[in-house]
């Protein structure tokens, strides 16, 4: 059940808890395509990523004073659990993904809550928008938690093709409504961080 905050070393009255050192993950570093990218591997079995996700964003962070980059995306898990909240530490802009479902709608309202605690500016991905059953819960959502849809991407085969390939859909699929979108977003999130 340990999340790593280390509040058992500070209230056992007996100093009976020792720090010790085990392998619970990798990290890695890899390119292709122009995009580096600094990856991590939990090992399996290991119940919690926390530590993971530190060592993850530090060496990526320090990649980063070696070379010059216009962004630094750290894509997260999921949800808005203690992985995340680690991930999102020190974020500039915040993009959660979401789709128009109900559980859509209730991971989206966690997470926009959770980045206004961190004070996080937030901007909403519409993925799948082409299921309109629950589009009117996200913008509820949305609206409650003062934040904005910037982008919606259709459902698109062209971009799933390009992901069955392993070859990125802007290369594969320049001209499908699926990577015309995801370009869109790319152009809005440049002006949103000023580069």
């Amino acid at each position: 059940m340990c999340t790593g905050c280390e509040a058992c070393f500070i209230v056992c009255p007996s100093d009976a808890i020792l720090r010790s050192e085990k392998i619970v993950g990798w990290t890695y570093e890899g390119s292709k395509h122009g995009i580096d990218i600094v990856t991590g591997e939990l090992r399996l079995n290991e119940p919690e990523a926390a530590l993971l996700v530190k060592a993850t964003k530090e060496r990526a962070y320090k990649k980063a004073t070696n070379t010059i980059y216009d962004v630094i995306i750290i894509d997260t898990a999921p949800g808005a659990h203690c992985d995340v909240i680690r991930s999102l530490e020190g974020t500039d802009l915040v993009l959660p993904v979401t789709e128009p479902t109900p559980f859509g709608a209730h991971d989206l309202d966690l997470i926009l809550k959770l980045t206004k605690m961190l004070g996080s500016e937030t901007k909403v991905v519409l993925n799948r928008e082409d299921i309109a059953e629950h589009k009117e819960e996200i913008m509820e959502v949305c609206n409650k938690n003062s934040s904005e849809i910037i982008s919606s991407i259709p459902l698109d085969y062209a971009m799933l093709e390009s992901y069955i390939k392993g070859i990125p859909a802007v290369l594969e699929n320049p001209h499908s409504k699926g990577t015309k979108s995801l370009i869109q977003l790319s152009e809005k999130v440049m002006e949103l961080v000023k580069i």
